[in-house]
């Protein structure tokens, strides 16, 4: 409440097992880990399973990252990267890979750019907003 000059505890116990944590625009908590796969809730106490598998058929999350100009859209990595456009209620493969990726952003200058960066060393970026991907590292 103080342009994260400070925090404090909303809860002590999640709900979930607590990997990865987002918000959407319409107030949706976002939530995962690489065991259990991708949740959405009304608040940080109540979840609902996605039923998302990625490419591997593993229900694997790594992270986040919400356009800014968009909060309905979301890219989550995992063995590659998912897209979702209704605020991670469904989600779509936009990179495929069976390589696990990590770190994901969009460019807060440009959201229409987006990163994402492979556990293999790559580089990934999108012009599009996370539909198309292309490795720069190459």
């Amino acid at each position: 409440t103080d342009g994260a000059q400070s925090f404090s505890p909303v809860l002590t116990k999640l709900g979930i097992p607590p990997w990865a944590i987002a918000l959407t625009n319409d107030s949706t908590f976002l939530g995962g880990d690489m065991d259990t796969g991708s949740y959405t809730g009304v608040s940080a106490k109540a979840w609902q399973s996605t039923g998302l598998t990625d490419t591997k058929g593993t229900h694997m999350v790594m992270e986040y990252a919400v356009k800014p100009s968009d909060a309905s859209t979301v890219l989550m990595s995992s063995y590659g990267v998912e897209l979702s456009t209704d605020g991670g209620k469904s989600w779509k493969p936009s990179l495929n890979s069976t390589v696990m990726f990590g770190p994901v952003a969009y460019a807060p200058s440009d959201d229409k750019v987006a990163y994402a960066v492979g556990f293999d060393r790559s580089l990934w970026r999108s012009d599009d907003g996370g539909i198309t991907w292309t490795d720069v590292a190459k």
